[in-house]
């Protein structure tokens, strides 16, 4: 009975590491926001640039600015997991929109 009663509350409340999942989220979508304007930017650069390139480089220019920039950014104001969320919205901004 003893283990029960220690053992139900721990179940009851949250884990100590999920503390950190609401910044790294939030810095990972600010990340992705500002990484998809970059990409935005730089692919719309490539394209008027380079006219005669294939659509796609612009495309893939602004997809992998977009990724670096927002999982900088990401990683900066919430570690690795705000990284890899900034990192994926940035790149798919950067591609989607140019």
């Amino acid at each position: 009975m003893a283990a029960l009663t220690t053992f139900i509350p721990l179940l009851m409340r949250p884990p100590l590491n999920w503390a950190p999942v609401p910044a790294a989220v939030g810095g990972g979508l600010i990340g992705g926001a500002f990484g998809g304007l970059v990409g935005i930017l730089v692919g719309k650069w490539v394209k008027r640039t380079w006219p005669d390139a294939p659509p796609q480089t612009a495309k893939l220019s602004g997809a992998v600015a977009g990724a670096g920039v927002g999982f900088a950014t990401g990683f900066i104001l919430g570690g690795p997991i705000g990284g890899a969320i900034g990192g994926l919205i940035g790149g798919a901004i950067g591609w989607f929109g140019t």
